[in-house]
């Protein structure tokens, strides 16, 4: 199994979710359909992409299978406009 395999299995697609904070270091608190909360920092292409959020923004996010408080945010929904 290659590396990327290994990322990919050991995440789990949780969808829809809101920006509520800002953090150092390119972090995000971020919170899920759920009403749970997890730290996100941005993803490969998000962040090649010079992707700006702010407090509101609706992402999406993959969270972690192992640390269920740790999320990467892989971009926006279909439709969403920046602000």
């Amino acid at each position: 199994m290659s590396s990327s395999e290994n990322s990919q299995s050991a995440l789990s697609n949780s969808g829809g979710a809101v920006v509520r904070e800002i953090l150092p270091n390119a972090m995000f608190r971020v919170e899920l359909a759920g009403g749970r909360s997890v730290v996100a920092h941005l993803a490969g292409d998000a962040r090649a992409l010079l992707t700006r959020l702010v407090p509101g923004d609706d992402v999406l996010v993959e969270v972690s299978e192992y640390d269920a408080g740790v999320g990467r945010i892989t971009g926006r929904p279909r439709g969403a406009r920046g602000r």
